[in-house]
């Protein structure tokens, strides 16, 4: 009767030894984006951020940000001479993150087609500036 313990054993180092080297070559491989690139300093403002989506949300007329397919309609009430952007953040890939300026008509409103961007996972972030005081909306919609 032959042993194959010694065999075995060693087929299993084998095994091991090659899963962890290949989980090393996947992880230096594959990209890692960071949320924004100056996610410290964004950080610094965060409570500030807070504060403009509790003032956004004390709007009762209806939605502010609204995401229909690959259309977003943007409705600010009280508008004013209104001036901000919509951030179109890309949790899988950095490199697509856009910033789209406000351009909003005689009642308030705008529509941004996102037709041309990728299929998949978007986070549209609206914040805006009236009289010295800043609004922010957060979204998020599947293209």
């Amino acid at each position: 009767m032959k042993n194959v313990w010694p065999a075995a054993l060693i087929l299993f180092f084998v095994a091991v030894f090659a899963a962890v080297i290949s989980f090393v070559l996947f992880t230096q491989r594959h990209r890692v984006d960071l949320v924004a690139p100056d996610y410290y300093a964004q950080s610094l403002t965060h409570e500030d951020y807070l504060n403009s989506v509790r003032r956004a949300q004390q709007f009762t007329n209806g939605p502010i940000l609204t995401a229909q397919g690959a259309a977003v309609q943007i409705s600010i009430p009280n508008y004013g001479g209104a001036t901000g952007a919509l951030e179109l953040y890309r949790p899988s890939q950095a490199n697509l993150d856009e910033r789209r300026e406000l351009a909003l008509d005689d009642q308030g409103r705008q529509q941004m087609d996102l037709s041309g961007l990728e299929r998949g996972l978007w986070r549209l972030r609206l914040h805006w500036t009236v009289s010295n005081q800043s609004y922010a909306v957060e979204t998020s919609t599947v293209l």
